[in-house]
């Protein structure tokens, strides 16, 4: 936030609710070991990512939850006015998906890796979708840093 911030001098304002992701015994495990170490946790992330439990971490659909809150927390403090929002990439797919109505459904799956390229193509769509339910003015950048 503080880097997408130096030009702009705007409020920070640190939510909870974007955190990273509790990846439990995962923490620090490149995916390959975590896969490998982790055969249950592998199947469901790549083939049903919405309904995984990292080990000893959170759901995604907790994950899912926070980011849910997050946005709604947003779209309250800020309506008619721009937000940014910073966060970690898991939890930002989460705020798309959410965004574009895909929780819970086989798109979701699409929007987790950031090689795809729906994911490429959905900060469009996100755009859009912003036009539609927010007008633009400046308002404070969110963050969960140095919490």
């Amino acid at each position: 936030a503080e880097a997408v911030n130096l030009y702009h001098s705007l409020p920070i304002i640190k939510l909870p609710e974007l955190m990273e992701v509790d990846v439990g015994a995962l923490s620090g495990m490149k995916l390959d070991k975590a896969f490998a170490d982790y055969p249950v946790f592998a199947e469901k992330w790549q083939n049903s990512p919405q309904n995984c439990i990292f080990p000893e971490g959170e759901t995604t659909a907790e994950v899912y939850d926070r980011a849910k809150k997050a946005l709604a927390r947003v779209k309250a403090d800020c309506m008619g006015k721009t937000a940014v929002i910073t966060s970690h990439g898991f939890l930002l797919r989460c705020m798309a998906c959410e965004i574009l109505e895909h929780a819970a459904t086989p798109r979701f799956r699409n929007f987790i890796s950031a090689k795809t390229a729906a994911w490429k193509r959905c900060a469009s769509a996100i755009k859009a979708t912003c036009r539609r339910n927010c007008s633009a003015t400046r308002t404070s950048m969110l963050s969960t840093n140095n919490i």
